[in-house]
């Protein structure tokens, strides 16, 4: 009979795609866990959101990140050094944009910038380290506090964006 053959394909083709979103699927698929525990919040469960909040609180700081957020203690050279050493780095106003625009990044990676930001900005532990220091001066002088300000305001991001997390 074609329609139970159509039926059964269409079933088929849903069953793929949520199979396609099943955790352990998306884990296997790329290298980057990062990248998959994002794809995992994509879904909107609540319980897949909960266990991967969770999951982020267990594992190192994405390497990624800190490394960006280090254009706040070393900015990169306007001048001695090759146009390609320069371009290996972002700017600080690119990485607030990268990181910090509610515009651009989901409600569940802009909260994980936001965690490892506030690392950064407030460290657990007292230090006498001077590059703290550099790196709270560096990221107000960039216009950091605006995009702090911003994400404190649900206002700013899209109307289609679901802000639940």
């Amino acid at each position: 009979n074609t329609f139970e053959a159509i039926g059964s394909t269409e079933r088929l083709q849903i069953a793929l795609k949520q199979e396609r979103l099943l955790p352990g699927v998306i884990m296997s698929s790329e290298k980057d866990v990062f990248t998959k525990l994002e794809q995992l919040c994509r879904s909107g469960e609540s319980r897949i959101l909960a266990a991967v909040r969770n999951l982020l609180s267990l594992i190192p700081i994405n390497q990624k990140t800190i490394e960006s957020l280090e254009v706040f203690v070393h900015p990169v050279p306007d001048e001695g050094a090759s146009e390609d050493h320069r371009s290996s780095f972002l700017s600080p106003q690119a990485v607030l944009n990268e990181f910090y625009d509610s515009s651009r990044v989901s409600p569940s990676q802009l909260l994980y910038n936001m965690e490892v930001l506030s690392g950064k900005l407030m460290p657990s532990i007292y230090t006498t380290d001077p590059s703290a220091q550099v790196f709270r001066r560096n990221f107000l002088e960039a216009g950091g506090l605006k995009y702090v300000i911003q994400v404190l305001q649900s206002s700013t991001f899209p109307s289609t964006m679901n802000t639940d997390i």
